[in-house]
């Protein structure tokens, strides 16, 4: 296995090792920000679980894990919430009857991938898609979204979290 500065090309994935744990590349920035906050600590308000280990199926299921949310998105918005404890990376706009979405700080999106979905409804899980939502710009790192479908009455938005890679 070709090996360089402590990565690892296994098959076409690219790894590293920290500590004794094998770990995506991707997700190296989540390793490093979980393993700057202690076991319990508090941060943002929201208290942060360490996974087990840092090996990369143990990351994925600890990412899996509804109980870990505020912690993803306080890793996601870190220079945000640092900044406003009541920061919430998703708004509505009443006055335009949109969705506001400020953009994940930067170095985040290799380990957690944020999108804004949406629906026209509440009773179809599946129904939560990005095309239900249009995209209607930028301004100082904030993207605005509206309803796709123009003649709806109703429109809901929330984040959708996934790892990336």
């Amino acid at each position: 296995m070709p090996e360089y500065g402590a990565t690892s090309f296994l098959g076409r994935e690219m790894s590293c090792t920290v500590g004794s744990d094998v770990v995506r590349i991707e997700a190296l920035p989540l390793v490093a920000w979980l393993k700057a906050v202690a076991d319990g600590s508090t941060v943002s308000a929201v208290s942060v679980t360490q996974p087990s280990d840092y090996a990369t199926a143990t990351l994925e299921t600890w990412l899996g894990d509804a109980s870990n949310a505020g912690a993803v998105m306080a890793f996601c918005w870190a220079d945000e919430y640092a900044a406003d404890a009541s920061f919430a990376p998703l708004t509505v706009d009443g006055a335009t009857r949109a969705f506001l979405y400020v953009a994940q700080d930067a170095g985040t999106e290799d380990s957690v991938a944020v999108t804004v979905v949406g629906a026209n409804g509440l009773a179809d899980e599946s129904g939560f898609t990005a095309d239900a939502l249009t995209h209607a710009g930028s301004s100082g790192g904030v993207a605005t979204y509206v309803s796709a479908d123009t003649s709806a009455t109703e429109c809901f938005a929330r984040l959708k979290f996934a790892k990336n890679w």
